[in-house]
């Protein structure tokens, strides 16, 4: 994976329609409606609330992030990263502990990084 594709799955996270079509996928895997959902949650008007989550018309807090990853069983980041970008074999939380690590490590850590995951060989 090239610098250029790690930035791209980093800016991804900020797309909130693929925000949106990930909580919908978290939600179908979990075998659950909008509705029930929304009531999981305990939110009144959850159903277009969680409907507007899902078609990127709404981009939902971290708090709101963080109960919908709690109730479907799975957790922020895998709410925040397309699988399909992941290299195989990676798991979203597995990418964003290296993302964490290159960006407020050191010189000498980003380069040890880069060189285990042949950034410098696109």
């Amino acid at each position: 994976m090239s610098d250029g594709k790690l930035r791209i799955v980093i800016l991804s996270t900020m797309n909130t329609k693929k925000l949106g079509q990930n909580i919908k996928r978290a939600r179908n895997n979990k075998g659950v409606s909008q509705t029930q959902l929304a009531e999981m949650l305990g939110w009144q008007s959850g159903n277009s609330r969680i409907s507007n989550y899902e078609n990127g018309t709404r981009e939902p807090s971290l708090s709101d992030l963080d109960q919908i990853a709690k109730v479907l069983d799975t957790s922020i980041i895998s709410l925040l990263l397309d699988p399909a970008e992941l290299p195989n074999g990676v798991s979203a939380e597995e990418l964003a502990s290296v993302i964490i690590a290159f960006f407020s490590g050191t010189d000498e850590l980003r380069q040890q990084i880069k060189s285990r995951l042949n950034f410098d060989n696109p």
